[in-house]
């Protein structure tokens, strides 16, 4: 969280992604959902 607080440009990406499924794809396996970076970016918007 502190991450996404002092970094401008990591916070503005992660919400430029609005209500996007976050996921990391590895070929050959199921995609992993980055749940906690996601309900950082919800508790982000709700602050902002």
């Amino acid at each position: 969280m502190v991450k996404y607080k002092t970094d401008a440009l990591a916070k503005a990406v992660l919400l430029a992604t609005k209500n996007a499924k976050l996921q990391h794809f590895v070929r050959g396996n199921p995609p992993i959902v980055f749940y906690d970076t996601m309900k950082i970016r919800s508790l982000l918007r709700t602050s902002s």
